[in-house]
């Protein structure tokens, strides 16, 4: 049995043996075309529902759990979930509102195709710029949501003005840039490791930076601003190379003239493939920067 035959079968048995329970299935899109099953359980005047995900109970049902059981479960999240008190999202419809809370988010294009089918999005390389709320700013909780299609005419705004503001304030987001060997030195120091006394450390790592936001969080858009990097090059350098490490940052790497570039995209797909998770993955390539050329994919 799929996560999809099982979904079935789990709403078809709530909605013929609880009346006045209607479930019905639902699909979560996340990035890089990764999805969540789920389902959702009207009670009859609900107007916000939870969403149960599946995947662990298929788990537990091919592993011998019966329905009944599983249905148990899953009801008793439900009540759970309702417990608590749903957040008022009425202000997601207000732009005056939430314009200081929107921003950028670079992604991959062809691993989001389904995603971006739905969402406001600009092109930038082989990647693809979409905007999210921070609705911390709102809600007792960190967490974002993407602005879709359907959320403009609610807003009252159009793509290019939502572009606008967000871009304006990603901008205007600290940048951080920090030398690679003092963010691992200063990782290792809080796991109580001493790294002071290794021979060549620091050359091991030399030249290469992080960059992101000062949130940490969706930063490996920085890498847009042509301005930072013009800033970062400073005449010393004639370019610098943008590698993705997920997501989140980027790490740049001065073009000291003697970068092997089939390596390096070689050692990209090592780590995405080893070390992140799949939603994490930003590209699969390196980038190129120089104030003469702009933008290239290596």
């Amino acid at each position: 049995m799929n996560i999809f035959e099982f979904t079935k079968e789990v709403t078809d048995y709530i909605n013929s043996n609880y009346e006045g329970y209607y479930a019905s299935s639902i699909d979560t899109i996340k990035n890089n075309g990764v999805k969540y099953h789920g389902i959702t359980i009207n009670h009859g005047e609900d107007t916000v529902l939870p969403t149960i995900y599946l995947e662990q109970f298929l788990i537990e049902y091919l592993d011998g759990t019966e329905m009944p059981e599983i249905i148990s479960k899953i009801l008793e999240i439900d009540s759970s979930a309702r417990e608590v008190n749903i957040p008022d999202m009425s202000f997601f419809t207000d732009f005056h509102r939430i314009k200081d809370a929107l921003f950028l988010k670079i992604i991959n294009t062809e691993k989001n195709e389904e995603l971006l089918s739905q969402v406001p999005s600009r092109e930038f390389l082989d990647l693809s710029l979409v905007v999210y709320c921070d609705l911390s700013a709102f809600l007792e909780m960190n967490a974002t949501v993407l602005v879709k299609n359907s959320h403009l005419e609610s807003l009252g705004i159009s793509k290019e003005e939502l572009f606008n503001v967000a871009t304006n304030n990603t901008r205007n987001m600290k940048i951080l840039k920090r030398d690679i060997a003092e963010v691992i030195m200063s990782m290792e120091k809080n796991r109580e490791v001493v790294v002071d006394n290794q021979p060549d450390f620091h050359s091991a790592y030399d030249k290469i930076y992080v960059m992101t936001n000062k949130d940490m969080v969706f930063g490996a858009v920085t890498m847009i601003f042509d301005d930072v990097l013009d800033e970062f090059i400073m005449e010393k350098y004639s370019g610098v190379y943008i590698i993705p490490s997920s997501i989140h940052e980027v790490l740049l790497v001065p073009d000291l003239g003697n970068m092997d570039r089939d390596n390096l995209n070689s050692m990209i797909r090592e780590v995405n493939l080893t070390s992140l998770l799949e939603q994490e993955i930003l590209s699969f390539n390196a980038y190129y920067y120089s104030p003469k050329e702009g933008y290239s994919i290596v």
